[in-house]
């Protein structure tokens, strides 16, 4: 099984601190919450997305 890389360096500075569903690979931005399930209930219906918190500051994170 190979690993993939998610480029989330174009997810929007507005998006700092919260929680994320995107869709894999392009990385586009579904839906944000406060919470996981806030973000994948924004999400339901959609097929290979993601759920991942953006961090408050820029930086390099192994998730």
């Amino acid at each position: 099984m190979a690993i993939k890389v998610a480029d989330m360096t174009k997810i929007p500075t507005k998006y700092r601190g919260q929680w994320v569903a995107v869709t894999l690979p392009e990385t586009k931005v579904i839906s944000s919450g406060n919470t996981p399930k806030e973000a994948l209930d924004g999400a339901k219906g959609i097929s290979n997305v993601a759920v991942t918190k953006i961090p408050k500051k820029p930086g390099y994170y192994l998730l």
